[in-house]
């Protein structure tokens, strides 16, 4: 079986030549531009933000304990009384960071796109909470081994700067709209107040309200004066 492959949009030297070319379609136009991302910029920032995660796995995450110990929940993760908040970032990072990154940069989907946007943001605030896991604890024993621990290191730090690179980055590619998009957003509201049914349906969709003819109204005051003079003989 052959796989169907998603057709790109092409290349138009103008606007205007785009324009023309989804004039008989803005609609069906503007969902297609939609869910055609253009990753190209924003690839350097998405693969520093990776790169920045993946080696905060290999890296100090607190005194002892490396990153891959809290995702794997080692002897060592527990010796030093690693949290669950810090075991979900771990796998959050590992998931929107690594994982869903690498999907997204490869397939280039729209959909693949959004859900590595939407666990990256999850993964950033896991990874603020579990700095403050770390910085709220003494340093030193106490009667209760699991409320020791030592602070965050240069690890988690960077995995935090990885994951609010891709976080941000992610949110500026999907949110933001391309110069095509807003011209051709613009032609259909144009198109929209030329065409009088459509305008009907907005007020409908805006007010509730059905639409109703509107009948005439004649001033024939003049004329029924007229009339009755007529008929008195004044």
């Amino acid at each position: 079986m052959t796989k169907k492959r998603t057709q790109k949009t092409p290349t138009y030297r103008t606007i205007d030549e785009a324009l023309e070319t989804y004039k008989d379609d803005l609609a069906g136009a503007e969902k297609k531009l939609n869910r055609d991302i253009n990753y190209t910029a924003f690839l350097p920032a998405m693969a520093c933000g990776l790169l920045a995660v993946f080696l905060a796995f290999f890296l100090p995450h607190s005194g002892d304990v490396h990153g891959y110990d809290v995702l794997f929940d080692t002897s060592v993760a527990r010796q030093f009384a690693t949290t669950n908040p810090e075991r979900i970032y771990s796998w959050l990072a590992l998931t929107g960071g690594v994982l869903l990154t690498l999907a997204t940069i490869f397939t280039r989907d729209w959909i693949v796109a959004w859900a590595n946007w939407a666990v990256a943001g999850v993964g950033w605030f896991y990874s603020i909470i579990a700095i403050w896991m770390r910085q709220s604890r003494p340093t030193a024993p106490v009667n209760d081994p699991l409320l020791y621990g030592d602070g965050p290191s240069y690890g988690l730090i960077l995995a935090l700067l990885g994951m609010t690179t891709l976080f941000a980055t992610l949110s500026v590619l999907l949110f933001r709209r391309s110069p095509l998009q807003k011209a051709i957003a613009r032609a259909r509201r144009e198109e929209a107040s030329k065409d009088e049914e459509a305008l009907l349906k907005q007020q409908r969709l805006r007010t509730g309200l059905k639409p109703h003819a509107q009948a005439e109204i004649v001033d024939d005051r003049r004329q029924r004066v007229r009339q009755r003079r007529e008929q008195t003989g004044d």
